[in-house]
């Protein structure tokens, strides 16, 4: 407990809170989680129901403009800065004040002083430490300074040699975790499956911002490694992600077997949601967070669920539905029509019209129907692509590219 206490950071996060939908195309069980009501701040174990609670632990919040609430049922409006506290009514007086500290807000740099006054005297008498033994790059090193730093990596920017760490930590965990060999998580193995993106740009990411400011978060849009530093020295995970224009898409995470003790890959989903809220704070479309496929049958899936709301994608309708009800349904049968409306089909797939939808052509975006004016009629390659706007639904094939020769 004393190690989980120093890596973690000091604020808990769980989930960010929006109002929007985002519809997306799969041709399998997809599990999201989604949010229901919008400026919730940073929560942990929290019951959000309404507008407008700040940061907040081990709490029930009923109502608007609730403070700085730990350990609290938060009943009405305008209760302040409360700690193991029930307010019933409005105006109670602010009883312990939370600030922030990694990363350091306004009030725990105006307090900095006076909170290590108060652990100085504390250790002093309640523990009988000497005044060396609390001084202030202890206090600051034990109480203040989280040894856990995430790096944001872009994984098109990465050279040979930024990768190295990555890779050793990769092997260490596809040998000890799925029991491969040296040479099914060698360097080409690691780079083709977690490096090399499809995501690509055809210039720099600072001139693209330039050029279309209100393109994306000041990430820019791409597959990234968030990476996880110990000390600053010592990489213990890296989680692989896609930052999207509607959504944070998590690819696949892996860790140092020696802290698998620590449940990084619970934390490193919480850190996920908090960067989508992040994010979202910047540019209001990306507001989703994706955890890819679930498998119903395969134990190792089962933590996607953990997170509620969640929902999984219907695989005949293409509309997401409330988990519970659909795993019913799945431990009666692993393949299963989620939604409960017989009638109810996917639009998405139905009468598309080929001629509309966007393909790339020599470097050129245009329509199909543009294509085959240039190209001539290719029957064999109107099957091809009526069968990639059947896949991915109608309103993508016509937003995205399909790339042709």
């Amino acid at each position: 407990m004393e190690v989980t206490n120093r890596i973690f950071p000091t604020q808990a996060v769980w989930l960010e809170v929006i109002d929007s939908h985002c519809h997306i195309k799969a041709s399998h069980f997809l599990c999201k989680v989604f949010f229901r009501y919008p400026d919730i701040g940073t929560v942990a174990n929290t019951v959000g129901r309404y507008a407008d609670i700040g940061t907040v632990a081990n709490t029930v919040g009923r109502y608007p403009d609730i403070g700085t609430v730990v350990n609290t049922v938060g009943r009405y409006a305008d209760i302040g800065t409360v700690a193991n506290t029930v307010g019933w009514y409005a105006d109670i007086a602010t009883v312990v004040n939370t600030v922030g500290r990694s990363p350091a807000s306004a009030g725990f740099k105006s307090s900095r002083d006076a909170s290590y006054a108060v652990y100085q005297r504390y250790q002093t008498s309640v523990h009988g430490d000497s005044e060396d033994r609390c001084r202030h790059v202890q206090w600051k090193r034990f109480l203040v300074t989280s040894p856990l730093k995430l790096r944001l990596v872009r994984v098109d920017e990465a050279d040979v040699e930024s990768l190295v760490a990555p890779h050793a930590l990769f092997k260490r965990y596809q040998k000890a975790v799925h029991h491969e060999t040296d040479d099914e998580c060698n360097f080409n193995v690691y780079f083709h499956f977690l490096v090399d993106t499809p995501i690509k740009f055809n210039c720099s990411i600072s001139f693209f911002k330039e050029q279309h400011p209100d393109a994306g978060p000041s990430s820019g849009l791409g597959s990234f490694h968030q990476q996880y530093w110990l000390d600053g020295e010592k990489l213990i995970a890296v989680a692989v992600i896609d930052i999207l224009p509607c959504c944070v898409s998590s690819v696949y995470f892996y860790y140092d077997p020696e802290y698998s003790f620590l449940s990084l890959g619970t934390y490193s989903s919480l850190r996920e949601l908090a960067l989508t809220r992040e994010l979202g704070r910047e540019y209001s479309r990306l507001a989703w967070y994706y955890m890819g496929f679930y498998i119903h049958s395969c134990p190792k899936m089962r933590y996607k669920g953990h997170y509620e709301p969640s929902f999984l994608l219907c695989p005949e309708t293409y509309s997401w539905c409330p988990l519970p009800p659909s795993v019913k349904k799945l431990d009666v049968n692993k393949y299963s029509r989620l939604v409960e409306n017989s009638s109810e089909e996917d639009t998405e797939g139905t009468n598309i019209d080929i001629d509309k939808i966007l393909v790339l052509h020599q470097r050129r975006p245009m329509r199909y129907g543009t294509f085959r004016e240039l190209k001539g009629a290719d029957e064999a390659l109107d099957v091809v692509v009526r069968e990639y706007a059947g896949l991915v639904g109608k309103t993508a094939a016509c937003t995205m590219m399909l790339s042709l020769p």
